[in-house]
């Protein structure tokens, strides 16, 4: 039954209490809530009980006393409002990759259901949220696993990238698990020593590796050296490196399409290719020589032949 407006007919009394609350034992006045709250009833009646069902979960007012409640619903009442907040929080920010501090934007919180709070408050969960992912983690990993990693600069910043891979009986037959992901420690040397220093930190809390999986550049070899761990060589790598060995000939050609990539990114030229297509020219830095490399390598394959001069003219 509904109202004359389509609202729902809300719970009242010992619907409403019954639906949240347990009694402890027969016959006892203790009442224990699904969020872990324990109320006492005064008497026969239920207000205390409703009354904080009232504060604490509000969403109760959208139920139907006429109408069965969803799974979904149900699951609701586990958690406080205050726990409900702040993950919608977390999960808002984290997965949008918005500021810490967007929590106290003033047009954030007033379009939005969530309630108000401080970024103090914020960091202070998210850092007993990382305490006990890394519980977890500790017990979840093997006494021994392999380290995947890799760095990358940002701006003026370099973050490395560290996973846990070990073998599972799932369908992949393998599990990964991201370990850290963070600027160095010492941001004034990425030395092997320094890399050497920054696993002895992200590692401390988790057990020991087998091997490392990354970039066969001369300061991981080095790192994996000092370690006196076994490197599993990046595939990719080693297939940039076999790349450019093959298109060493092809070095004129590849330097007139970096060429031709930096006139046409200027405005006028820009324009003007607009018009014909909706690819943008994409000049390459030297890191990634070896990716344009084997494009122009997979194209040559499939024609068979190698570009003639005229051909190279013309681009």
């Amino acid at each position: 039954m509904t109202n004359d407006n389509n609202q729902p007919s809300p719970l009242r009394g010992k619907q409403l209490a019954e639906l949240y609350f347990t009694r402890s034992s027969p016959e006892s006045t203790l009442w224990l809530c699904k969020c872990g709250k324990r109320r006492t009833q005064n008497g026969t009646g239920y207000t205390n009980l409703t009354s904080h069902i009232e504060r604490e979960h509000p969403e109760y007012l959208t139920y139907d006393a006429t109408a069965p409640i969803s799974e979904q619903n149900l699951f609701m009442p586990l958690f406080s409002r205050n726990v409900r907040n702040v993950y919608g929080w977390l999960t808002w920010i984290t997965s949008s990759l918005l500021p810490f501090n967007f929590c106290e934007n003033e047009m954030a919180r007033r379009y939005s259901n969530l309630g108000p709070i401080s970024n103090k408050t914020l960091m202070k969960w998210m850092h007993q949220m990382c305490r006990w992912l890394e519980a977890k983690l500790k017990k979840t990993l093997p006494e021994s696993f392999a380290c995947v990693f890799d760095a990358w600069t940002c701006g003026s910043t370099h973050y490395v990238a560290v996973f846990a891979s070990f073998p599972s009986d799932s369908l992949r037959g393998y599990e990964k698990v991201l370990l850290a992901l963070s600027p160095m420690n010492d941001e004034d040397s990425l030395s092997a020593a320094a890399f050497l220093d920054f696993f002895d930190f992200v590692l401390d809390v988790y057990g020991k590796q087998v091997a490392l999986i990354g970039d066969n550049c001369a300061s991981n070899r080095a790192f994996t050296r000092l370690a006196g761990i076994p490197m599993v060589g990046c595939a990719s790598h080693r297939f940039n490196l076999f790349v450019g060995d093959v298109l060493a000939d092809y070095e004129d050609l590849l330097c007139a399409v970096h060429a031709i990539m930096k006139k046409l990114s200027n405005i006028i030229p820009a324009a003007k290719l607009r018009r014909m297509t909706p690819l943008s020219p994409l000049p390459f830095p030297s890191t990634d020589v070896e990716h344009v490399r084997a494009a122009v390598l997979c194209d040559e394959m499939g024609d068979d032949r190698p570009p003639s001069q005229c051909a190279a003219s013309k681009l």
